[in-house]
């Protein structure tokens, strides 16, 4: 459950949880099955009214209104999110819900983020070549320190694959890297960033495409960086 709000938007995940138990979807136990949402929330409260956040109600009407197009930009958990604030807030503009898939052959990776990084985003592949050690396309940083201003990415990464829950640690971790490859500067101090992995298991795979679903992981999720902003 990807949420705005600040930890008080992590009460969405109630909702969800209330739907699942309704419909008996939940980990099975001796009492029945037990609903296990994961709840990710970024910190968004400096933009608009700071009481106005996410609850259960909001969460369960998000489930249900789940579909396989879902809306990317400014909306839902990325309403309130912003991007370069690294250099003062007049320099801020919206971040917001991103989107990507990336393929080879059979193994899909799926990445969905919401977009709040203190940092700007842009494709490094575009940018001017690298002239003194300096991508061009990146703007100089300026004096002062990012302290007072707060950040957070979030986001989920899912595979078709069979992939152990080591495995999943492992595509989290390079799911930064697709993160650092698309903002910059990343992962400061301001960021509270994080990024889980989950996996369906609908496709067995050898040991060694572990290394390539995690390429991709870095692939979809760069690419639903910039389809955010």
């Amino acid at each position: 459950m990807l949420s705005g709000g600040s930890a008080f938007g992590l009460a969405a995940a109630d909702g969800v949880v209330g739907l699942l138990e309704e419909r008996g979807v939940g980990y099975p136990t001796g009492a029945g099955p037990v609903p296990i949402v994961v709840g990710l929330s970024l910190f968004d409260l400096l933009e608009g009214d700071p009481t106005v956040r996410p609850g259960p109600a909001e969460g369960r009407r998000a489930a249900e209104e789940a579909s396989d197009d879902p809306a990317i930009g400014p909306v839902g958990a990325g309403a309130g999110a912003t991007v370069g604030t690294w250099r003062g807030r007049d320099h801020a503009r919206p971040g917001g819900i991103g989107l990507a898939v990336a393929r080879r052959g059979d193994l899909v990776v799926a990445a969905l983020l919401a977009v709040n990084a203190a940092g700007d985003v842009g494709d490094p592949a575009q940018s001017a070549a690298v002239a003194d050690g300096v991508f061009a396309g990146w703007p100089e940083p300026e004096a002062g320190p990012l302290v007072g201003r707060s950040n957070t990415t979030i986001g989920a990464v899912v595979t078709n694959a069979r992939v152990s829950t080591h495995g999943c640690l492992l595509l989290a971790q390079s799911a930064h890297d697709g993160l650092a490859r698309a903002v910059f500067p990343s992962h400061t101090r301001m960021d509270g960033d994080a990024l889980v992995a989950a996996a369906t298991g609908d496709k067995a795979v050898d040991e060694g495409d572990l290394d390539v679903l995690r390429v991709l992981a870095v692939a979809a999720v760069e690419r639903a960086v910039l389809t955010a902003c």
